[in-house]
């Protein structure tokens, strides 16, 4: 069975949070996660949206290790479920979650990273007079699809120094939007299988970066600021034992998303 929840809806439903408008020809937003972050501002809405974007993080695998996401958990109020899009593979998916659109509208729909030509949040935060910037592992999805815009990406050879580099730009002030890439458990699940023992190591991994991420969100705003936990889409095992991803099965394309307002109020 298939979530109902498109993720095409994330990316007008980040800027609704904002006051701003959302990228030309995007999905309707996700009602549940709109009424959510205005409910936790009294309606004010958010100032900044901080992102974390661990890579190949499926919905059967947060129920099957629930514990292992407690920092997580513990640092958001809101789960959403989504529906990723097809083929299930980390450019595509991303270029969906930040343009709103398909993979038919925005064109990426291979593992190729070209640039992406669609509108996207990060040009909708840029006409609205915001800052945003991507710190992103060398090479990777989020380094190369959103690039030849006037904003920043970080980059870092590492998930721990990129976790580094997006916890400077939160804690500099400079950035209305900081979306942070780690790419450890797809790294390693290929290699191995989604839960072999380097795999949940790498999820353990994600945990503690996204505390870390929430204490320096405390740290370093005087204002309300949208934290999510956003994963591209899910794994399964192939034929051979492997971890694999692309595919039209549920275990590819159920994924959970995690929120939370912090405010400084």
């Amino acid at each position: 069975m298939y979530n109902k929840q498109s993720l095409t809806s994330l990316a007008g439903t980040l800027c609704a949070a904002m006051g701003i408008e959302a990228p030309r020809d995007s999905r309707p937003i996700c009602n549940g996660l709109y009424d959510y972050i205005m409910f936790e501002t009294n309606g004010a809405g958010v100032d900044r949206i901080v992102m974390y974007n661990p890579d190949a993080i499926a919905q059967w695998l947060y129920f099957r290790y629930y514990d292992l996401f407690d920092k997580i958990r513990g640092n958001t109020g809101y789960e959403q479920r989504f529906r990723t899009v097809y083929p299930s593979i980390t450019p595509v998916c991303f270029a969906t979650m930040y343009s709103g659109v398909s993979p038919r509208k925005h064109g990426i729909r291979t593992s190729e990273k070209p640039p992406l030509g669609v509108d996207t949040v990060f040009d909708a935060m840029l006409r609205a007079g915001k800052r945003p910037c991507i710190a992103a592992v060398k090479g990777c999805s989020m380094s190369l699809i959103f690039r030849d815009r006037d904003m920043d990406i970080l980059i870092g050879d590492s998930d721990g120094e990129v976790t580094d580099l997006g916890l400077n730009a939160i804690a500099s002030g400079k950035y209305d939007m900081v979306c942070i890439y780690n790419c450890e458990h797809d790294d390693v699940m290929h290699g191995t299988y989604p839960t072999s023992p380097e795999a949940m190591s790498a999820i353990v991994h994600y945990n503690d970066a996204f505390g870390r991420i929430a204490e320096c969100v405390r740290d370093s705003f005087a204002g309300r600021t949208l934290l999510g936990c956003a994963t591209d889409h899910g794994t399964h095992v192939d034929s051979k034992g492997r971890g694999s991803h692309g595919s039209l099965y549920p275990a590819d394309m159920n994924i959970v998303n995690w929120y939370g307002v912090i405010s400084s109020d």
